[in-house]
């Protein structure tokens, strides 16, 4: 096929070469195991207990049950992730990863190594609270 290409950001090219130089070898890519939506609806804010005009966070609406996001960090369906790894979640899924660049949130999960922990703060029922959620390989999806 002509004209496909594919843009590796350079934090996962980091952990790449960080991981292979000290393992020997690459895994795979850390996850959460939290799916989102976006709190971009007023509506939907409001019900969640956030500030209607705010332009923070993002609804867990699902979390796999065999990671630790579910298992340690108890965090579950209605919760709101406002940070990850001390950066500020937006309502549409992006953090500043630099002075006039947003990325997507996956951005934070993808430049650590499996097994380290990252800071998640939370909104549930209107309290904010910090847990830690340690990273572990993407589940395999059974066929």
């Amino acid at each position: 096929a002509d004209n496909i290409g594919y843009v590796i950001p350079m934090p996962v090219v980091r952990l790449f070469l960080r991981s292979f130089e000290e393992r020997g070898r690459f895994g795979q890519l850390p996850s959460l195991g939290v799916t989102f939506q976006s709190t971009e609806n007023r509506s939907l804010r409001r019900s969640l207990q956030l500030d209607p005009d705010g332009r923070d966070g993002l609804l867990v609406v699902g979390v796999a049950p065999l990671m630790p996001a579910a298992t340690q960090a108890h965090l579950v369906p209605g919760d709101v992730v406002v940070c990850i790894d001390g950066l500020d979640v937006a309502e549409d899924g992006t953090v500043q990863a630099m002075d006039g660049l947003r990325l997507p949130w996956e951005y934070v999960v993808t430049r650590r190594p499996v097994g380290d922990d990252v800071e998640v703060v939370l909104v549930r029922s209107g309290q904010r609270t910090s847990v830690s959620v340690q990273l572990l390989p993407e589940p395999e999806e059974s066929t």
